[in-house]
């Protein structure tokens, strides 16, 4: 698994999962993941954030901000042209530094995956769940498949 698929289950609300409907055995596995899960995004988070501090940025919004500013000016000043050449500058630096943090294997310390039909009873449980105040399916699409080997396992056939 990639740091980039971490990021990935959290913003699809995996953390948000619910586990009324499985055994207990199985429901502890489930948040002993999302307990790795959360750790593993901390640790991304700290090292972006260690990232944004080493190419110089010490404001992020106002960072942002001004280079909105600067793309959006008509008639750019020749100082204007250079901020914004800068600017740009640590943005490829910075963007490159989190490719790197985003492509880093991570490995989820202490998760046991659960059997399908105890996957499947997860699925159903959390089809609808409400995320923003949309119903979403969580742990479907994309979800199911970077969870496959990580927090289920397949029917041996």
């Amino acid at each position: 698994m990639k740091n980039e698929d971490v990021i990935q289950l959290v913003n699809a609300g995996v953390l948000g999962i619910t586990t009324h409907s499985v055994s207990p055995a199985h429901a502890y596995k489930v948040y002993k993941f999302k307990k790795a899960l959360r750790s593993a995004y901390k640790l991304i988070h700290e090292s972006e954030m260690a990232a944004i501090s080493e190419v110089g940025i010490e404001d992020p919004l106002a960072f942002d901000a001004r280079l909105a500013e600067l793309k959006a000016t008509d008639a750019p000043t020749p100082e204007q042209q250079k901020e914004l050449a800068d600017k740009l500058a640590t943005m490829e630096r910075l963007n490159a530094m989190r490719n790197s943090i985003w492509t880093d294997d991570v490995t989820l310390q202490d998760v046991k995956t659960i059997p399908y039909q105890e996957w499947h009873k997860l699925q159903e449980e959390n089809r609808n769940a409400k995320i923003h105040g949309q119903a979403v399916d969580i742990l479907s699409g994309d979800v199911e498949y970077l969870l496959e080997g990580v927090l289920w396992e397949p029917f041996e056939e």
